[in-house]
């Protein structure tokens, strides 16, 4: 989209721009619309909460080797 639909831009044809996927990610970077979902990928909101991490554990014998 030349106006993103996030900043008020319409999904009509004449809103639409054929544009390699660098430069895409290029404009997409700079006119406000990140952080928002494009249907093409989902992209992780900036305010989530991660609440899950790996855990190591020892072996029972201790010889450190799990």
């Amino acid at each position: 989209h030349i106006i993103p639909e996030t900043l008020g831009g319409k999904d009509e044809y004449k809103n639409l721009q054929l544009l390699h996927r660098h430069c895409h990610d290029v404009k997409t970077a700079t006119d406000g619309s990140l952080g928002t979902y494009d249907k093409g990928q989902a992209v992780e909101s900036p305010d989530e909460v991660k609440v899950s991490s790996p855990v190591l554990k020892t072996s029972s014998s201790g010889d450190g080797i799990a």
